[in-house]
């Protein structure tokens, strides 16, 4: 590997890891070169391996110190400790080894315990998968929204966010199962605790339940054993019900405690806590807010979304597939205007969910995805352009059937749009080196695109701008509404 600046910081990091001396900003630093990077991934494993097997291998044999076991005339006392360590005998060493060659040997015993043991622990640690914490007991109508965990039932579920648009789903912990009832913006941290940032949950703790908590914005419920309903509004005043046993409150701004029982209803605003009455509980108090939000993605109602490619052989179909391909090549051949495989996405969202108010903020988030096609460092930092379809007569295309010709706004052979037809919303740029990140347009022409729509429906297209080399450069790709775990397109509005 050569000698570059990237390679350098990488070796002082992993050198303080494998020494643990390591601070948690400069392992964070690590995680994140670690895993971009396949060949410092496969660095680092080799020098963990390497480390690992050598603890294991003294630890296995305590009593010994290292100038026993290689003796100056080259006889190994190891072979004898491994032989009286061993219970059944069928392993023994006998004779005399080489001390170099035997260590060499139980080097390549140990690999096949730590690849198999060490190294799924250092991936789980390392590589984004965490713990299990829960799972997603059951699921009726759900329509998820921008979410960092898998939506699909019976998954197993690490810390992470989950938006539920619709629907109602529960989630199962250790003793403890939690009810979502969409709209609802819910983060796990562990297997004792969530954060409820907006929307409704009920809890019912079992027996080894106690002690699961609740927070929201503006207090923390703590169960004793027992139901009881959490509601959260977007100004994050929270109102808890306890239906059956007892909850302990905090109030997070002023360190005021109180304990809810049976039949009781407790506010917690920003201010104070407060206990409600019957007549009272009218759902929580609104304060002012910039505009109520509301997440729309492109697997919402009537939306959907598909890319298009350029080839001598136009496929009939590319909505199959989880990402959203994009590329404009450089041309290899004259005249080849389909060379390599010009891409082009289409997204559709349904904008029925939004009132009569006006749009105060919106954004486009888009999250990008490894494709493994073409290499990265054919492809500079890469401009994309999102335009909005303002004929609104060609916004009900068929993902089944769309393609490079038949496409809205389509300008014949090349990569760009008919002008006529499209508005341009706005630009973002992918990075060389984090292809897989989350790319935002947002603005004031977003929201007045939106809010003269008049079939309630809106078509944006993606656009590459950035030609890469000659041959096989990379080619990006967002997640689909398809993806079975990363966010579909969506947008994110505030409405008042």
């Amino acid at each position: 590997m050569n000698a570059t600046p990237q390679w350098e910081q990488y070796r002082s990091l992993r050198d303080a890891a494998l020494d643990g001396r390591i601070s948690a900003e400069q392992m964070a630093m690590l995680e994140q070169l670690v895993l971009r990077h396949e060949d410092l991934r496969r660095d680092y494993a080799e020098h963990a391996h390497q480390q690992a097997v050598l603890k294991w291998t003294f630890a296995a044999l305590p009593e010994l110190k290292l100038q026993e076991l290689v003796r100056p005339n080259g006889a190994s006392t190891v072979s004898s400790a491994v032989s009286s360590h061993s219970a059944t005998g069928s392993s023994r060493y006998t004779g005399i080894m080489g001390g170099h060659r035997f260590i060499w040997h139980l080097l390549a015993m140990a690999a096949g315990v730590f690849l198999t043991v060490g190294l799924l622990e250092f991936w789980d640690a390392h590589d984004g998968l965490s713990k299990a914490v829960a799972t997603i007991a059951s699921s009726e109508d759900c329509k998820w929204g921008d979410c960092t965990l898998a939506t699909a039932v019976n998954q197993p579920l690490g810390p992470g966010h989950l938006r539920l648009e619709s629907g109602i789903a529960t989630l199962q912990f250790p003793n403890v199962s939690v009810t979502l009832e969409g709209q609802v913006d819910l983060e796990i941290v562990d297997e004792k605790m969530c954060l409820l940032h907006s929307g409704r949950v009920l809890a019912n703790v079992e027996p080894g339940g106690e002690g699961f908590v609740v927070q929201t914005p503006t207090a923390k419920f703590i169960d004793r054993g027992t139901t009881f309903g959490v509601k959260v509004a977007p100004s994050g005043v929270s109102d808890l019900t306890v239906f059956k046993g007892r909850v302990d409150v905090g109030h997070l701004l002023s360190g005021a405690e109180a304990s809810v029982r049976v039949n009781e209803t407790m506010r917690a605003s920003q201010q104070s806590l407060e206990t409600l009455d019957d007549a009272d509980d009218e759902g929580p108090v609104e304060t002012p807010v910039a505009g109520v939000p509301i997440h729309i993605s492109t697997a919402s109602g009537a939306g959907d979304d598909a890319y298009v490619a350029a080839a001598k052989s136009l496929p009939a179909r590319s909505s199959s597939d989880i990402a959203l391909l994009v590329k404009k090549p450089a041309k290899s051949k004259p005249r080849q205007w389909y060379a390599p495989w010009r891409r082009k996405a289409f997204m559709r969202f349904d904008l029925a969910s939004l009132t009569d108010g006006e749009i105060v903020e919106a954004v486009l988030q888009l999250q990008g995805v490894e494709t493994n096609i073409g290499y990265a460092s054919m492809m500079p930092d890469a401009t994309f352009a999102v335009y909005g379809l303002t004929d609104e007569s060609q916004d009900f295309w068929d993902a089944s059937e769309i393609n490079w010709m038949n496409s809205p706004a389509n300008a014949g052979n090349t990569v760009r749009l008919m002008q006529s037809d499209v508005q341009l919303i706005g630009r973002f740029v992918v990075p060389q080196s984090d292809p897989a990140g989350r790319f935002e347009v947002s603005g004031r022409t977003l929201a007045d695109f939106l809010s003269e729509d008049t079939n309630g429906v809106v078509t944006l297209i993606i656009i590459p701008e950035t030609v890469g080399e000659p041959g096989e450069s990379y080619v990006h790709g967002f997640a689909s509404k398809r993806h079975p775990f990363l966010p579909a397109p969506t947008l994110r509005l505030r409405v008042q």
